[in-house]
């Protein structure tokens, strides 16, 4: 994906401007007619495509020390890629062309094979995440929204495999996976009909709603037991601002606050969920109460996890 993140040059244009650019990423033409055309930007992002393949700079700004040099490389030399596949050569070596048009255009450039190949390869790979959600048991809304709200505040954008398998599921782009989504997304993919319905069922708490960005990646971050234990600690010590090592109704309200909790759990009232998880009516949330309502599972001390 290709972000423009800087439109700053913009006010500087006017019919008596001279060609602006970054040397070392502006093409020829530029450099020699001022000529801004599509398929010039064609060659800045190969020159991108370029630095990030080979992991050094603009080829053409290598060792150069004044624009002069810069642009004197840009008109003369032809580099080419030691590194990265067949695909990625073929595809920057084209980008690169001196003559403008004999770059690809825009469209033929997005539609070359090594984002296919890139993108399925990843997307292969990453669905492994997928098929741990699904084969975990099948947990409640409380649980659901808990993890979303993890995510939320996590730095998920680095997370970048898990992002991929999002975007990949997320056909319209809208934020929020549909079952019908996932299902034809997965079937192709040789998922059977009743594993989607598991996914989906663990994921949304029904096999034919939606889940948001969010819970989907508190889902997924969570999706061996041993990362879980340690985000719920996390997420427990957090609202107990108090470190008494439980928690008390004006913390669950306080929970319910947080726009990704809330999103999930809706009009649940804090009383309810406080009775749903103070299992010995004391009412007062141990860690292990906290755990075992969400999970289900065995109780874990909050100083075995610390240790």
């Amino acid at each position: 994906e290709i972000v423009i993140a800087d439109f700053g040059l913009v006010n500087h244009f006017n019919q008596k401007s001279h060609s602006r650019g970054t040397p070392g990423y502006m093409p020829p033409e530029v450099w020699e007619q001022s000529l801004w055309t599509p398929r010039g930007d064609v060659f800045s992002v190969g020159v991108m495509i370029y630095s990030m393949v080979s992991g050094r700079g603009s080829p053409f700004a290598e060792g150069a020390w004044t624009n002069r040099t810069i642009m004197k490389n840009t008109l003369q030399l032809n580099p080419e890629l030691s590194t990265g596949s067949n695909e990625v050569k073929d595809l920057v070596n084209s980008m690169l062309q001196k003559c403008f048009w004999r770059r690809p255009c825009v469209s033929m450039f997005l539609a070359d094979q090594w984002f296919e190949v890139s993108s399925d390869e990843s997307f292969t790979l990453n669905i492994e995440a997928l098929t741990s959600v699904m084969k975990r048991k099948s947990k409640n809304d409380t649980h659901r929204a808990m993890l979303a709200d993890v995510a939320s505040r996590e730095n998920i954008a680095q997370l970048r495999t898990l992002n991929k398998v999002f975007a990949r599921l997320d056909s319209n782009n809208d934020g929020f996976l549909s079952a019908h989504e996932v299902r034809a997304s997965l079937e192709s993919r040789g998922w059977t009909s009743a594993n989607i319905d598991t996914l989906m069922q663990n994921l949304a708490g029904d096999i034919g709603g939606e889940v948001s960005y969010q819970a989907f990646m508190g889902q997924l971050m969570a999706a061996t037991e041993t990362e879980e234990n340690r985000l719920l600690l996390n997420l427990f010590s957090e609202v107990d601002k108090s470190n008494q090592g439980f928690l008390l109704l004006s913390d669950i309200k306080e929970l319910l606050q947080r726009p990704a909790v809330a999103q999930v759990l809706r009009d649940r009232a804090p009383a309810d969920i406080l009775i749903e998880m103070d299992t010995d009516g004391d009412g007062k949330i141990s860690f292990a109460e906290f755990k075992t309502a969400m999970q289900g599972g065995a109780e874990l001390q909050v100083n075995e996890l610390r240790q």
